[in-house]
């Protein structure tokens, strides 16, 4: 009896071979519009009529690294980000304006940085549009210069 079976590696169509790994992707155009237009809206629509006052959570983690004034209670469930973040700033001027511009400037790019990770798993036209949509949101707007 004779075999008349091909060898298995004849019928196995070839592997195709793995791309490899992308090292580089430019920025995102898109998104980085996004956050540009998501700053320009704080420094039009909320920093004018939030820039004369602090409000109370504002000014307790503020009072934390304002030489100027006393400390106020900072509870428990209270975190030190804010303050650590606006204490350079306080340090130099009590300007409360500048404040709300360096917080507007700090949420931008927290906005971007934090969809521009999604680039890599997502295209970027669609991170894009979420991060619009979130941006967007009256909430994020208003909390963004605070």
């Amino acid at each position: 009896m004779e075999n008349t079976a091909a060898p298995a590696a004849a019928v196995l169509p070839p592997r195709p071979q793995p791309r490899p790994p992308q090292r580089y992707r430019r920025p995102a155009p898109w998104l980085g519009l996004v956050a540009i237009g998501y700053a320009v809206v704080q420094l039009t629509m909320v920093i004018p009529h939030t820039g004369h006052a602090l409000g109370w959570d504002e000014s307790v983690y503020v009072s934390q690294v304002d030489p100027r004034t006393p400390p106020a209670y900072f509870s428990a469930p209270r975190s030190r980000g804010v303050s650590l973040l606006v204490a350079p700033l306080v340090s130099a001027t009590d300007s409360i304006p500048a404040l709300r511009i360096l917080l507007m400037l700090l949420s931008a790019g927290a906005l971007y940085g934090a969809f521009r990770v999604w680039t890599r798993l997502l295209p970027a036209p669609q991170v894009a549009l979420a991060a619009l949509l979130f941006s967007g949101l009256w909430i994020t707007q208003i909390s963004g210069p605070r």
